[in-house]
Parts: C-alpha cells; sequence; structure tokens
C-alpha cells in the first residue's frame, strides 16, 4: 500500500472517530453510498469503508460494490471515498451520489440457501441391484450458509464482527460480482433448527431432547425405501458438518459430507416409513394428515415435510418407531465428494467369502468370460470396446472400436469388490473405495475380519459376474450362464413378481421384466451445474427483476437447479434380511436432482435458514448482521 493510500486511511478514520452521528430518517443501511450507516446521509465511517474497499482490505460491509461505487466509474476507488467524506462534512451534498445499484433483489449478497429435492432424484444401492432406480422423496430441505471470515485474518471465521479483531466480518464471496476471482465460496452446514435422534422433535442443544437422545441436523425426514420387497425406513442425519464450495459464476460446486443412516425395519410392503398421507391421498409438502401405523405417534395430526411418489407423504411429526431400528447410530456414509461434475470409482478390492480366490493376487484368476485364459493383470484380457471379442489391438476389432482392458470394457482379470472398510477391514464406521478414503498410513480391505464387520461378497448380480456386457450397467440375459430378467409389478415397482397373478391378488398392474441393473468394475456419475436466475417462485420459470414482475403476489427470488452426483460405500445393518436384500455391504450411487433457493441477509425478506431479516446488516437492532435475532 502506498504512502498516499496510508495517509488517506489515517485521515478518514480519524474523521469517523470523532465526527458526530447524523440524526436518524428514513434511509436504510445499503442506500447509495452507506455501507455502514442508516441516517440521512453519508458519514465518514461510510468514507473509511470504502476506502478500505478501494484497497480490499475490506469489502464494502458484503453489499454489493456498487454501493460504494458512488461516481458509477464501475468500480470502488479513493475517489469514492473523499466524495463521500466531502459530504460527510458538508463539503458536497448527497446529489454527488451517483450509484447504480440495480433492482433490490441484487442489493444484499448471497448469504445462505436452501436446496429443496426435486422429482429425478435417484438412488443406487447395493451390490446386487435390486435396490437400483430408487426415488428419493421430494419436496425435502436442507439449509446452508456461506462462510464468512475476518477480513484482517482470513484464517479466522466468524459470525459477526465481534469475531473479528479489529476488522469486519466478510462473506467469503460476492454472488453478483462480475469477477470470477469473488465467485467462489466457501460454504458449510446444515444450518437449519436440530431434531431429537429418536423422536425428530426440534431442538437446539442436547439438552432439549428426552435422554439418552442428542439433538443432530437431518438430511429431511423419514425416507421409505423397498428392495425385493423388503421394506426399509431410514432417518439420516449429519455426523460432521458440510464442508466445500459452490462457485456463483459458474454453478459448480463440490461438498464433502459424512452422514449416519439409522436403518428401521419397514412397517409394510406398501408403507415402509408410518405415513402422513397415503399415496392415493395425493399428499402435497405442507398439507395435514394424521400419523399413519408404525410411530409411537400413530393417529397424531402431522404436516407433510416431503412426498414419496410410490409411498406417500412423510414427516418429521410421524418418527418409525425406534425399537425397529437394526443399525445402532446409524451405518457411516461417507460422500467423499458430491459434484456438479463427474465422479467415479473403481473396484479394486477382492470380495469377501467365496469369490476371494478369484482375485489376482491370489494367483486363480482367469478372464471372466474364459475360464482357460489365465491372467495376472486386467491387460491380460484386452476385449474390443464394442463385441468383447479378444483382440491384441486396436486392428484386431471393427472401426470405431478399440482394444482395452476393463475397467474401459467389462471383462476383467478376475473378480473385484468395490467397497471395504479402513483399519485393514475391521472400522465399520469408515467403509471404503481405496486407501485414498483412509486416514494416512491406513489400509482400506475387504471385510470379514475377526471382529469387523461383514464384506461385500459379490462384484454384482450378474451370473457371469460380468455388468454391461450389452448395456450399460446391466447384467446380460445371453450370457453363459444367463442372467434372468427382474420381474416387478408395473403399478408398484417395490413389489417383485414372477408371473402377472403375483400382481393381481395386490391390484398391483401386471408383471414386467427388465434386465437386473448392476454396478460396473468402474462406476461413474455425472452432476450437472447451474447458475442462479432471477425467477418468480410461482413457478421458477419466470424470469423477473423485481416482485412487481411475478403474478399472484409471489416474489422474484434468486434461484438455481444444479443435480449432484456422489458414490459411497454403506456398510452393514444388523438385520440379515434388510443386508440380503439391498446387497450391503456395497457401494451406492446417489443422484441428487434439487433446487437451490438463494438467500440475501439484509434484503428485508426472511429467507433459508435466517430467523429475521430487518433490511440492513446492522448489529444491536434486534436483528444482526448474520440475520439472527440480537
Amino acid at each position: 500500500m502506498n504512502s498516499f493510500m496510508r495517509q488517506a486511511i489515517s485521515a478518514i478514520a480519524l474523521i469517523a472517530f470523532v465526527a458526530i452521528a447524523p440524526g436518524t430518517s428514513d434511509a436504510a443501511n445499503g442506500d447509495c453510498g452507506q455501507p455502514l450507516s442508516n441516517g440521512d446521509v453519508p458519514t465518514a465511517s461510510d468514507a473509511l469503508n470504502t476506502l478500505q474497499t478501494a484497497v480490499q482490505i475490506a469489502d464494502c460491509n458484503n453489499f454489493d460494490p456498487c454501493i460504494c461505487d458512488v461516481d458509477g466509474g464501475g468500480s470502488v476507488s479513493a475517489t469514492d471515498a473523499l466524495t463521500l467524506l466531502q459530504i460527510a462534512t458538508q463539503i458536497q451534498t448527497v446529489d454527488a451520489l451517483n450509484c447504480d445499484c440495480g433492482s433490490p433483489v441484487n442489493r444484499a449478497q448471497c448469504s445462505s440457501g436452501e436446496l429443496v429435492t426435486l422429482p429425478g432424484s435417484d438412488i443406487d444401492a447395493g451390490w446386487n441391484g435390486l435396490g437400483h432406480n430408487q426415488g428419493l422423496i421430494e419436496g425435502a430441505g436442507i439449509t446452508a450458509a456461506v462462510v464468512k471470515r475476518c477480513a484482517l485474518n482470513n484464517d479466522i471465521v466468524c459470525r459477526t464482527a465481534a469475531d473479528c479483531p479489529g476488522g469486519t466480518c466478510d462473506l467469503t464471496c460476492l454472488c453478483d460480482s462480475d469477477s470470477p476471482s469473488e465467485q467462489l465460496c466457501e460454504v458449510t452446514g446444515p444450518t437449519g433448527p436440530g431434531r431429537c435422534l429418536r423422536d425428530l422433535t426440534l431442538c437446539e442443544v442436547d439438552a432439549d431432547c428426552p435422554s439418552p437422545q442428542t439433538c443432530e441436523s437431518f438430511f429431511g425426514p423419514p425416507l421409505p425405501l423397498s428392495s425385493s420387497g423388503t421394506p426399509a425406513c431410514i432417518t439420516t442425519y449429519f455426523a460432521e458438518p458440510i464442508v466445500g464450495t459452490a462457485d456463483a459464476g459458474t454453478g459448480e460446486g463440490s461438498v464433502r459430507a459424512f452422514l449416519r443412516s439409522r436403518v428401521h425395519l419397514g412397517v409394510g410392503a406398501t408403507t415402509p416409513c408410518p405415513t402422513c398421507g397415503a399415496a392415493n391421498e395425493n399428499p402435497a409438502v405442507g398439507d395435514t394428515f394424521s400419523c399413519g401405523n408404525g410411530s409411537p405417534n400413530t393417529g397424531d395430526t402431522c404436516t407433510v415435510d416431503a412426498v414419496s411418489p410410490l409411498f406417500g407423504g412423510v414427516s418429521f411429526d410421524c418418527p418409525p418407531d425406534s425399537a425397529s431400528n437394526v443399525s445402532g447410530q446409524g451405518l457411516a456414509i461417507i460422500f467423499t465428494q458430491a459434484t456438479t461434475g463427474i465422479v467415479e470409482r473403481q473396484a479394486v478390492l477382492p470380495c469377501a467369502g467365496n469369490l476371494a480366490f478369484l482375485h489376482p493376487s491370489s494367483g486363480n484368476a482367469f478372464c471372466m468370460d474364459n475360464p482357460t485364459e489365465s491372467c495376472t493383470t486386467n491387460s491380460d484380457c484386452t476385449r474390443c470396446t464394442d463385441d468383447l471379442t479378444p483382440c491384441a489391438g486396436d486392428g484386431d476389432c471393427n472401426p470405431g472400436a478399440t482394444c482395452a482392458e476393463s475397467p474401459d470394457q467389462p471383462v476383467s482379470c478376475g473378480v473385484y469388490c468395490h467397497c471395504g472398510f479402513c483399519g485393514a477391514g475391521t472400522n465399520v464406521d469408515q467403509p471404503c473405495f481405496s486407501d485414498a478414503d483412509c486416514d494416512e498410513g491406513d489400509t482400506c480391505a475387504q471385510g470379514g475380519q475377526p471382529g469387523g464387520p461383514i464384506g461385500q461378497a459379490n462384484p454384482n448380480g450378474c451370473a457371469n459376474f460380468i455388468c454391461g456386457q450389452e448395456v450399460t450397467e446391466e447384467c446380460s440375459p445371453n450370457s453363459s450362464p444367463p442372467t434372468p430378467p427382474a420381474g416387478s409389478c408395473s403399478l408398484a415397482r417395490f413389489r417383485p413378481c414372477q408371473q402377472d397373478s403375483e400382481c393381481a391378488i395386490t391390484g398391483s398392474g401386471v408383471c414386467t421384466f427388465q434386465n437386473l441393473p448392476c454396478f460396473e468394475n468402474r462406476i461413474i456419475r455425472e452432476g450437472v451445474p447451474s447458475t442462479l436466475d432471477d425467477v418468480c417462485d410461482s413457478d421458477y420459470t419466470t424470469q423477473c427483476i423485481d416482485d412487481a414482475d411475478c403474478p399472484g403476489g409471489s416474489r422474484c427470488v434468486s434461484a438455481a437447479e444444479p443435480s449432484t452426483a456422489s458414490l459411497y460405500c454403506i456398510p452393514p445393518s444388523a438385520s440379515d434380511a434388510i443386508n440380503a436384500a439391498a446387497g450391503v455391504p456395497g457401494p451406492g450411487a446417489i443422484q441428487f436432482v434439487g433446487r437451490l433457493i438463494a438467500a440475501r441477509c439484509g434484503n428485508g425478506v426472511v429467507e433459508a435458514d435466517e430467523e429475521c431479516d430487518d433490511g440492513n446488516l446492522d448489529n444491536g437492532d434486534g436483528c444482526n448482521e448474520y440475520c439472527r435475532i440480537d
């Protein structure tokens, strides 16, 4: 910083210290030239904050930089600070101000947001394929916040300026900035209210819950799932805060999350979780019903928090019976990367149990489509990528195909499984794909070790252990031996069947068949980034500048619709029936399609995780700069 800047800051700081505070008026904090004050004219403190913004040691108090760009020059400069100082000392009048801050919706920067599940979200769970293609509940939401750090010490995470010695507490990004360097946000969460572990009642701290329950942040209300006709009700909470980033400019994001899923034996085939409105009652989020069977609150009034298209409404008001829990404190579900980009994992571990001898490390492996072709690595089993015929080079393959080894084609040398456990296969709370998922110096190995969890028994449900021979992530009914297609009822996909009569009994349509889903040696999922756009919350498609552009009293909000993908390993439960039906231990894949609605603390509207929003970022007025009640 040059000498002139130091002198200017010192001079303005001195004037700010001795300046007499102006009288109150209808002006608001965040008006042109007033990043800090809410009086009738800018103050010397506003001038100082603007100068600090110009030299990049402050950030216009988290407002749109245009508020400090009082000459409309397109950037914040020392000239802007001088203009404000002259107004504060009555050398100039407010007529000298020339801000162009755009619409009210962009006045305050993004401080937090709520992500709500949409149709199209999908779970593929377990090695056997029976738990694949299951939908998530729709309408469930979680909230997260943009991390704030002290301007003078970026190592300090803060909530308000009081947390920062001698400086301001600034957002780690400016979602409305045109500068890519200012658009990358640190995010954390969830930030919404907690729930007691078993009865799911609201809480803030552990003491609010009946002992021995703890207060946890849940990943939505109970999730009903059914694999091979075996129902389960899942309640999932965050064992650790979310850690990651989101880029407001590109819409890209990636987070790490450690969850625990409490698995409960399902209430019934058509109601894995206690319902809050049966499927035939067409429940919608916000509707009220009575809790169905299987809950301690059966018969009590409930409000729908999310909807399963297959099983009906679910609610925090209708928790499953804790006596049906078969997973202790909850299965460890670790999303090492939930991303709007590409995530992939490759099977490298031996399987546990009877198939361990077929891993190349045993010396007994052969190319999986030819028991007479022994091998030591996948490079010994090269196949053409179109028809999987043996080859020595690309010239042996049809035009457009290449000669490749697994996992670029599905014929591998021996059998591999995806999931094991850290601690050389003993730590059930740290499932892993490879050593990279474990602590430094630790190893990932198949389960089944003495005193440890059972291990993944099979790579997939295909009869010949080759997934993707003809169709990506499907077993082939034409293999040798063949894999029979999986049957399910047309009107109730959770009901397995082999003939129409099995579906007719329950009024579930006819029995239809599809190739059994499976995980290939390499699992790939891809998310889709989405940038924020100002749209009406009546339909989230009509673009707007402010609320006046929206019909019927709806609001103009900043929203995006990203899809995130993640791969993870699923530990076993204490129920052999659920383990067998779901194919666990084993890999899982989730595609989370959601709508992100950004909250802007200081815009006068309570959104996402905000407790209040009085239209400014002042402290001491009942609603602080973090939009929490003082």
